[in-house]
């Protein structure tokens, strides 16, 4: 007779226990560190976030990603966004959303932990420090990176329970190379380096399954990475072709960013001191695989140290090219539970490892300790109470005088202080190109004109305006008339006549 379902949950007490404190501690994390869409800060949307909660904020209205408004991710980044505008009418869905995603992540830190040691106080210990570390590099929250990362976070789990198996006969489960092609797709339709630590750990898996000479097992594995993959990519796909707009999406995610990455500067060539201290603080999660090598050559782990080094050398190729972002660090915080694991599960009898772990340690704990826990305190109440109220905006005075029921027909022009002006005041972005234009146009030709001639054929009833005009200004002294200004803004009304 199978057992009843008490004496289950009596079984699964300890699992439900663990599972208890990671939920909680990603409802308080999501809390306090997600300034753009936690309901302690409401008239906060950051930078980035407030494109994203934009673009989903107008996909939720009826626009198009792609062709009515634009950015240069994946839909996958800001479809969180729209799932939330459509239910609720605000960020809240992206809050319960992070928790749930937050707590994967937290799980998925304990339970690669648990791989290296049984101990539930060095998994716990791990999960914290992983916290604090991503907790510094967060940024205010809801980032594409961040919807992605528990789908790797649990495919990296699976695959590195087949590299520390012992059994070397054994088969690798095409099940898991289902899920490895899932989290791959949504890498994909969002930023495609997301899926750089996936795509390595996969290819680790791949070298050892030929050295296995397990061809058969190779061809069900990548039959159901891709199946997998287009699991998610035909959804997508689908949707923009029936759109009319599957290029200008694949333009967007694909070809301008390559574009983009040309043209950008890479940080080192323009670094100094403190530029290479924010690196040796933020980037922590990307060059600790350093140490975690070491500790595979001293453990003989190859297979661990041909995954390490490959995320050494292909994260640096993409981490030190273009601008420096602690945001794409989301995707390195595995490294940091492994890392801890290594340590964790040297022997303890010798006392040179021992002194190795208590100088590692403490070291790291005096970094956190020095650098993390002050900024992690005391910004939060900052924000809290900068913006428990509406912030008052220069603008504020002009955006007066656009009447309620013209507001559908408003853009704002300008840099990323405009970008949030959109969910202050539950606008719609009248035209495709409705934040930083200057910056899009800066980096391909062809968006440089699609913006000039949208703004010069369209027949938008307000433009409010920064400074930085150039690229429009023909159109604006053609077309428009000065309504008003103020402190470096412009309102300008469209001329009929």
């Amino acid at each position: 007779m199978g057992k009843n379902l008490p004496e289950k949950l009596k079984e699964n007490r300890e699992k439900l226990w663990i599972a208890g404190i990671c939920f909680l501690a990603a409802i308080a994390f999501i809390t306090i560190y997600s300034y753009s869409t936690s309901p302690r800060y409401p008239y906060y949307y950051g930078s980035d976030s407030a494109q994203f909660q934009t673009m989903g904020m107008a996909w939720a209205a009826g626009k198009i990603p792609y062709r009515d408004v634009f950015d240069h991710k994946g839909p996958m980044a800001f479809l969180p966004d729209m799932v939330s505008y459509a239910l609720f009418g605000s960020n809240f869905g992206l809050y319960l959303i992070q928790i749930l995603c937050m707590f994967i992540d937290l799980a998925a830190v304990f339970q690669i932990s648990w791989l290296f040691i049984k101990g539930k106080g060095a998994c716990f210990v791990a999960v914290a420090i992983t916290a604090a570390v991503f907790a510094m590099d967060f940024l205010g929250g809801n980032f594409g990176e961040e919807y992605c990362l528990p789908f790797v976070f649990v495919s990296i789990l699976f695959q590195l329970k087949f590299l520390k198996r012992q059994d070397t006969a054994q088969d690798h489960d095409p099940k898991y190379a289902l899920l490895y092609g899932i989290a791959f797709g949504i890498c994909l339709f969002s930023k495609v380096t997301n899926a750089l630590s996936l795509c390595i750990g996969v290819l680790v898996i791949l070298v050892v399954l030929l050295l296995r000479k397990k061809f058969r097992n190779i061809l069900k594995n990548a039959a159901a990475f891709i199946a997998g993959t287009l699991i998610i990519a035909v959804p997508f796909s689908v949707y923009f072709l029936t759109k009319g707009c599957f290029s200008d999406m694949m333009y967007a995610m694909l070809t301008y960013n390559v574009k983009y990455q040309m043209v950008m500067t890479s940080w080192p060539d323009y670094a100094d001191g403190d530029t290479w201290y924010q690196f040796f603080l933020y980037y922590f999660p990307y060059y600790c695989v350093v140490f975690t090598a070491l500790l595979n050559i001293r453990a003989r782990d190859f297979k661990m140290l041909a995954y390490n080094l490959m995320i050494l050398v292909f994260g640096g190729y993409f981490f030190f090219d273009g601008t420096m972002g602690s945001q794409y660090m989301f995707m390195m915080m595995p490294n940091i539970p492994i890392l801890l694991g290594e340590i964790f599960a040297l022997p303890a009898e010798k006392e040179k490892d021992l002194r190795f772990v208590q100088i590692f340690l403490l070291g790291l704990v005096c970094a956190v300790c020095y650098e993390v826990l002050p900024t992690l305190i005391r910004y939060p109440v900052s924000v809290r109470l900068q913006y428990q109220e509406k912030p008052a905006r220069a603008y504020d005075v002009l955006l007066e005088g656009v009447p309620g029921q013209e507001r559908d027909s408003f853009i704002a022009w300008g840099g990323s202080d405009l970008k949030d002006i959109y969910l202050l005041n539950d606008i719609v972005p009248y035209y495709k190109y409705f934040a930083i234009q200057a910056w899009h146009a800066s980096f391909d030709p062809n968006v440089y004109e699609d913006i000039k001639n949208l703004y010069a054929a369209g027949d938008v009833t307000w433009i409010l305006a920064d400074d930085s005009t150039g690229l429009i200004q023909d159109t604006l002294d053609t077309r428009y008339f000065i309504v008003g200004q103020n402190e470096g803004y412009t309102l300008y009304h469209i001329n009929w006549e």
